[in-house]
């Protein structure tokens, strides 16, 4: 188990050791899903997605008038740090938040499905293939929970644990469902109702809720090229659970909560975490946290942006750099290699 209340704040760099993409690889398949393009009213094969169009279509059958904003962000979004960025750059313009938002949702899908975490439940005895991934940070998260924790008093496995991720894939909640299955021998109930009491927090909202989440409303973990359900409408629906950072400020009631778990945690670690402004100013409960400990990575970062980095979190809690054992920002350690260097630190 984990040895004092930790909040684990996970961006890109977290999800892209089992496969998923960063920002510069996300805003380019975005910026090729949106490049939808027609030719004497043929559409030209290989260009664009598909099911966007279709989606597209649900709202007008002329999309003339979306098609040109596509090309915008298409070109547009490499300029940005990432595709969050370019949409709230352009927070007042429906269409781009629209198209940006639909492109998020059917590359994030398409993700999950050629990532480390999927497989086939259609076939039978299939399960993740941990070996696959025994080389990420979630399995080395996982050995720090599950220990000293038997099958008698598994309830408490993620006593002391939250999550805040700034990612829009559910690859934490579907391995962790998955791993309690593998590891403890419990029915799938059981994993999903241990699972659901564990605080995981996506900043800018998810790609919907799998279906052990919600049997009504959901999407299987990596369904998106051709799934029924997953094309029209469902695309739609799915796009309007997707935050920018100027809707997540003004969702005051779940960004207080997000704050809140930062305010009361004695340790917090960073994981594949960018720290751009706009996310480091989300986080900021304005009353500086309790926090004993920090860890972070800094993965492949400057020294100069590691040091305006050490500058950002003094102001969110307290003097670190006046006291450097309370804050390990390491530039050459990924997430797996953090918990490496730190796992019986923080382990109870």
């Amino acid at each position: 188990m984990l040895r004092s209340r930790t909040v684990f704040i996970v961006g890109a760099g977290g999800s892209y050791e089992w496969g998923m993409p960063v920002g510069d690889q996300l805003r380019t398949l975005i910026s090729e899903a949106l490049d939808i393009r027609f030719s004497d009213g043929f559409r030209r094969d290989g260009l664009g997605d598909r099911e966007i169009e279709n989606a597209l279509r649900r709202l007008d059958n002329n999309i003339n008038p979306y098609l040109h904003e596509c090309w915008k962000i298409r070109d547009g979004i490499i300029l940005g740090h990432s595709i969050d960025n370019f949409i709230d750059a352009h927070r007042d313009n429906a269409k781009v938040q629209l198209l940006g938002k639909l492109g998020i949702v059917k590359c994030i899908l398409k993700s999950e499905r050629e990532s480390k975490l999927y497989f086939d439940p259609n076939e039978s005895n299939t399960n993740i293939d941990f070996r696959e991934i025994q080389n990420t940070y979630l399995v080395k998260l996982w050995r720090i929970l599950q220990e000293g924790v038997p099958i008698a008093e598994v309830d408490r496995i993620f006593d002391n644990c939250s999550i805040i991720t700034f990612n829009y894939d559910r690859g934490i909640e579907h391995f962790l469902y998955h791993a309690l299955q593998a590891y403890y021998y419990v029915k799938p109930e059981k994993a999903a109702e241990l699972v659901e009491k564990l605080n995981i927090h996506h900043a800018y909202g998810t790609v919907g809720n799998l279906p052990w989440q919600s049997q009504a409303d959901s999407t299987p973990f990596g369904k998106g090229d051709g799934f029924p359900g997953i094309i029209g409408q469902r695309l739609l629906d799915l796009a309007s659970q997707i935050r920018t950072y100027t809707e997540q400020v003004k969702d005051n009631d779940e960004l207080m909560e997000l704050r809140h778990e930062l305010q009361k945690a004695e340790t917090v670690v960073f994981l594949g975490f960018a720290y751009f402004k706009e996310n480091l100013r989300l986080l900021n409960p304005g009353t500086v946290p309790k926090a004993k400990q920090v860890y972070g990575t800094a993965f492949n970062m400057s020294a100069a942006a590691t040091d305006w980095v050490l500058n950002e979190l003094d102001t969110i809690f307290g003097p670190l750099r006046s006291n450097p054992e309370r804050i390990k920002l390491h530039r050459d350690l990924t997430c797996n290699g953090l918990f490496d260097e730190y796992a019986r630190q923080l382990a109870a």
